[in-house]
């Protein structure tokens, strides 16, 4: 309806993607200096004047340009979200805060893309695609309304100010890395990819050696923080390719609805629901275990999931129901503890900033996982190209619990 080229269109999401991503350090850094209720209540403001703008957005250009904004503001409210958990909840409750919050995050990776293709589908008003911005005008407002309301100032007892040229460094090696991943899922891989990466690499690198020492001298468990960063992006690169890769393949091989699709979707998201609760009661003692567990139950999920589709490459919605029950099960144990393990190893004056740098490790892990996953699944042909890739999870899934095997029993906060 825009009229916009494919380029352009390309660049709506790759935009948001991009900023998001490349800012998410430097907003975690803002909270912890100067309040993270602050920088939140900023970000959601912003979120819904980006939002509307977007939904209003006369041309295709406009559009993308008011997305790379609304990423830009995202990366200032995203990462206060674990930081005000960490500061403001006592440390025998954040295990359950957090489960909680993965149940949220699990039930929103299923309904978003799903709900979005209703309402556009359902066109009210002729509204079309707009509809969907719209739509979370209001929810933004709630959100802004509690969250003045109910959440507490918070920020670092000690301001030591913005590090500046670290927040450089973080936003240009993951831009390299985003960019390129993000053509690769559209257009294909760039020429320039690989140096891209091999450049992000070396930056990285700088900015781990150049602050082994500060960390060390504020007290960070710099191995327990970097093995979980590390299974973070492993775990979370699955995660997020499997819904997309999912929701095609179901739209491909049946008649199913948008709703039908949901339906499918659900039972991925009982089965966290069901072992959140059990992983946040436990963790206290069996925290690894649990987190080892749920990333080696992800992996039989998937590998199971792939020999259902072998037998039979139109499967029941029963069959579907119970290994995706069986997926969602393994997400639940692992994800909050691995977010608390990994959260628990830095102080509390640094828990924005940690934020910010796991969201960005996530943010990386989604955007490789798409890219790989999704260009392996049109590589192929019917259900063996799925197959495939669900083979190539199976051992991102695997390697994810063989290093949450090396992170310590219980969180060292």
């Amino acid at each position: 309806s825009l009229g916009a080229s494919h380029a352009v269109l390309q660049w709506v999401s790759i935009g948001n993607t991009l900023a998001l991503g490349a800012g998410l350090a430097l907003g975690g850094q803002l909270g912890d200096q100067y309040g993270r209720r602050k920088m939140f209540l900023i970000g959601v403001a912003g979120y819904i004047v980006t939002t509307v703008l977007c939904a209003v957005a006369p041309t295709g250009m406009a559009l993308a340009i008011f997305r790379f904004i609304q990423g830009l503001i995202g990366s200032l409210m995203i990462p206060q979200i674990f930081g005000i958990i960490k500061a403001s909840v006592p440390e025998a409750k954040q295990p359950a805060v957090f489960g909680m919050y993965g149940i949220v995050l699990s039930l929103a990776a299923i309904a978003g893309p799903l709900l979005g293709g209703v309402l556009v589908s359902w066109n009210a008003f002729h509204l079309s695609w707009r509809l969907v911005f719209f739509f979370n005008v209001p929810i933004a407002v709630v959100a802004f309304v509690l969250g003045y309301l109910y959440i507490p100032e918070s920020l670092a007892s000690v301001r030591q100010g913005i590090n500046v040229l670290g927040a450089i460094v973080v936003a240009v090696a993951t831009t390299l890395v985003l960019l390129p991943l993000s053509l690769m899922s559209t257009s294909g891989w760039p020429a320039w990819g690989f140096p891209a990466l091999v450049l992000a690499a070396a930056l990285y690198a700088f900015l781990y050696v150049s602050g082994m020492r500060k960390f060390r001298d504020q007290n960070v468990h710099l191995r327990q923080f970097s093995l979980g960063m590390a299974a973070s992006l492993l775990f979370f690169s699955v995660v997020g390719a499997l819904f997309i890769i999912l929701s095609l393949y179901v739209a491909q091989t049946s008649q199913r609805s948008a709703w039908g699709i949901a339906l499918v979707m659900l039972p991925y998201a009982v089965g966290s629901v069901l072992t959140s609760g059990v992983s946040t009661a436990a963790e206290a003692r069996h925290g690894r275990a649990l987190c080892v567990l749920g990333a080696a139950l992800s992996a039989g999920f998937t590998a199971a999931f792939a020999g259902l589709l072998h037998i039979n490459p139109q499967p029941a919605y029963w069959q579907y129901a119970v290994v995706l029950l069986i997926g969602g099960m393994g997400v639940g144990l692992c994800a909050p503890i691995l977010i608390n393990l990994i959260l628990s190893a830095v102080p509390h004056d640094l828990a924005g900033s940690a934020s910010g740098l796991l969201n960005t490790c996530s943010q990386i892990g989604a955007a490789a996982g798409i890219a790989v996953f999704m260009t392996w699944y049109f590589d192929g042909t019917d259900s063996s190209s799925f197959i495939s890739a669900l083979i190539g999870m199976t051992v991102v899934y695997a390697l994810s619990a063989v290093l949450s095997a090396l992170l310590p029993k219980a969180s060292q906060a």
